[in-house]
């Protein structure tokens, strides 16, 4: 409202802009209120992008504003021509940021905030105009206000549905405004210039108030497919129809768009390198290299888009990868864990990309002097790779926009942090992220250099292991209880809680297996590996040879056919430490020790970060009567912070055949009370107490061992403490006694 004309300052000779009061509005008790609201406004603000006001006055009847004069065109007139780059956009975006905060801090909502009130200059920066609706937070309040600034909104001649499109949801139902209801005008604004269309639209007003209030917004990537993850999350937070889940300041979405604005300028500047060494490279061209690239040429129009990103392939089979935790922007619980595992299925299942296993993960942040455990961010992540000298973190990143969800990949380079690829995929729905995650892990594997016949061998989506995100979860659990923690009884509930989640879930069976033979449940291992047997078609190659092996091994007691499973598991994924662990685990049961020492030095070279190698590797010197190498396995074990009750136990043994009396009690004082470790060590000292002639308190130990299992809830370990007890009464020829057990 008012008109501007382009003047002189002659005291100061300067050129400013004059904006006057328009005489048929002079008398306009209403216009003039909001003509001075301006002037009040604009004079309490010294901001480099806002409008700066240098007079204000009167004459001859007509009231006028004399300010800065700029040279270039509103935001308006810039998007007649199309959405903004993107990088223009983030650096308007974070000065609007600034400016609104400084307006905010004293007290000033501009309730008016769109593109025809932002002007772009021609040195590159924008200027926040027109504080005519602007009221001061703490003298004009109450519903009453805010009904009257809506209405103005509406009714001003000419620009009724454009300015309304810009309204927040508690502006349209007339409430009390506050700060906030320019956070959400200015997501608007942002999704229009970054999209070149309105979030909300309507060809009614009530059309349009029914969008503001209650519809979502299309995804930005619809409109944009350059629009990053990060700025979904920024868009969907400002756009909350709830203004307590919005932003709660221009201070707060300002931070985290200068956020994604030096990212993306980290980016750019990675990818400039990248072309200036590429350009630099010298081009020598030969008639076989001609030939040799139109045949690539025709093979990636006959293929499909496939590609990679660098002239040399960003890994190799050989190179390790560390996967970050998701950042999670949903508020959703179930996706915590959810997707890095989906992610480490989607990728594992392929022999060229080696992961970082979460027991080397673990040790290295215990080596770091970080909780086990403890979440890993892209910077921790990143630390991780290079001390176990990784090549290429993956992170990945998870948020909400509407009722449609976007997942994000990113692929970075340990030594130099450059973005090596990134991928970002829609699901329609939360049951669809699933599918959208493996949709974006299956891209970015070629990106990273795996050829197209291996992606399209390996190729089983996370879907079919598991289409449920709570089962996945529960599933994660379990393997993060077994594998970092040594907690089968934990593993058990987790895994038996995916399986009721997904009675179809193969790998969930498979892990269960595996716990209940940990605990001496022979049973229900075999029970559990069975059904996951039968489910095997559903699963990846590494998980088809993994259950077959295990069936072999726990089911069919076939020990050669199941040797024959490991090896072949171990030739199409020669990084894996599973199998060389279980071969030896076969050698130790038909008591070939010597046979079994190599296997346990391969699996702890290949996992080096694993308490149950150097467990196996301990007691395989045990078995062949090295005791001071067992011992020297077990220092160095302790020495990286690494502990199993395995370990434990082998320590009570070592100390026991050493007369080591307050060794001995130190160790079984450490299992007293643990559930599923406790029957175990009574049981052993059980066997030393009968080697040393002390048969009652064996007698007493075999009890309170089968009292022990049966108290955890495992009724096949107690029934087979009972069989050791009736053996060492077979040994020392008490053969009655031997029959009542």
């Amino acid at each position: 409202m008012g008109e501007v004309y382009r003047a002189r300052d002659t005291r100061l000779d300067r050129t400013v802009a004059v904006k006057v009061l328009p005489s048929h509005l002079a008398q306009n008790a209403e216009a003039r209120e909001r003509f001075e609201r301006e002037a009040r406004a604009i004079s309490a603000l010294n901001h480099p992008y806002i409008c700066h006001l240098y007079d204000v006055g009167e004459q001859d009847g007509h009231n006028y504003l004399v300010m800065e004069y700029m040279e270039g065109e509103t935001l308006s007139s810039r998007l007649l021509r199309g959405r903004l780059p993107l990088e223009v956009a983030l650096r308007y975006a974070t000065e609007i940021a600034d400016a609104l905060d400084a307006a905010h801090r004293r007290g000033i909502v501009h309730r008016d905030l769109k593109p025809s009130n932002i002007f772009a200059t021609q040195h590159g920066e924008c200027k926040v105009l027109d504080f005519g609706l602007a009221k001061l937070e703490q003298t004009e309040t109450g519903s009453n206000a805010a009904t009257v600034a809506a209405a103005e909104l509406l009714t001003i001649p000419g620009s009724a549905m454009g300015t309304a499109a810009y309204m927040s949801p508690e502006q349209v139902r007339g409430e009390e405004l506050d700060s906030r209801t320019d956070i959400f005008s200015f997501g608007v604004l942002l999704y229009e210039i970054v999209t070149g269309a309105l979030p909300f639209q309507g060809k009614t007003s009530g059309m349009l108030a029914d969008a503001i209030l209650n519809r979502e917004p299309k995804p930005p990537t619809q409109l944009n497919p350059d629009v990053p993850l990060e700025l979904h999350h920024i868009l969907s937070k400002a756009l909350e129809k709830d203004r307590d889940l919005r932003y709660q300041s221009a201070a707060e979405m300002g931070a985290d768009l200068r956020r994604l604005k030096r990212d993306s300028e980290v980016d750019r500047l990675s990818a400039a390198s990248s072309a200036r060494l590429e350009a630099q490279a010298p081009q020598r061209w030969t008639l076989p290299t001609i030939a040799i690239s139109v045949a690539a040429v025709a093979l990636l129009v006959a293929g499909g888009v496939y590609y990679r990103s660098h002239q040399s392939a960003p890994l190799t089979d050989k190179d390790s990868v560390v996967l970050a935790d998701f950042e999670n922007k949903t508020g959703d619980s179930v996706f915590d864990g959810t997707l890095k595992q989906g992610l480490s299925l989607q990728l594992g299942q392929s022999p060229f990309f080696n992961i970082v296993s979460e027991s080397k993960v673990d040790g290295t942040l215990k080596l770091m002097g970080r909780g086990s455990g403890e979440r890993l961010t892209p910077e921790i992540a990143r630390e991780i790779c290079e001390r176990t000298g990784g090549k290429v973190t993956i992170a990945g990143s998870v948020a909400r926009f509407g009722s449609q969800y976007i997942v994000g990949l990113r692929a970075i380079s340990c030594g130099s942090g450059e973005v090596l690829a990134q991928e970002q995929e829609e699901a329609a729905s939360k049951e669809q992220v699933l599918k959208a995650l493996d949709s974006g892990a299956v891209r970015m594997r070629g990106k990273l250099g795996e050829s197209l016949s291996s992606v399209q061998k390996y190729a089983t989506p996370v879907e079919a292991t598991t289409s449920s995100l709570e089962a996945l979860k529960a599933y994660s659990l379990a393997y993060k209880d077994i594998v970092v923690k040594d907690d089968n009884p934990g593993a058990q509930l987790q895994a038996q809680r995916a399986v009721r989640l997904d009675p179809s879930f193969a790998a969930a069976y498979g892990l269960l297996a595996v716990v209940y033979r940990n605990l001496g449940e022979m049973t229900l291992a075999t029970d559990n590996i069975r059904k996951a047997y039968e489910l095997r078609a559903r699963v990846s190659e590494r998980e088809r040879l993994e259950i077959e092996a295990y069936y072999d091994q726990i089911a069919t007691g076939d020990l050669e056919k199941a040797r024959r499973s490991y090896e072949l598991w171990a030739q199409t994924y020669p990084q894996d430490f599973i199998p060389p662990t279980n071969l030896y685990e076969i050698d130790m049961i038909l008591g070939q020790y010597d046979k079994a020492l190599p296997k346990a030095r391969e699996a702890l070279r290949l996992e080096p970060a694993s308490g149950n190698n150097y467990e196996n590797l301990a007691f395989s010197y045990f078995f062949l009567g090295r005791l001071d190498e067992a011992q020297a396995t077990i220092a160095e074990a302790h020495a990286k912070k690494l502990d199993t009750p395995n370990l434990h136990l082998l320590v009570y043994l070592l100390a026991f055949m050493k007369d080591d009396t307050a060794g001995s009690a130190q160790e079984i004082a450490w299992s007293r009370g643990s559930p599923g470790i406790e029957d175990v060590f009574l049981d052993v000292e059980a066997d030393t107490s009968t080697y040393s002639g002390q048969l009652a308190k064996s007698r007493d130990l075999s009890r309170a061992a089968v009292a022990s299992a049966l108290h955890a809830k495992q009724k096949e370990t107690a029934a087979n403490h009972e069989a050791a007890a009736a053996l060492r009464e077979a040994f020392l020829g008490n053969t009655a006694e031997a029959r009542e057990r």
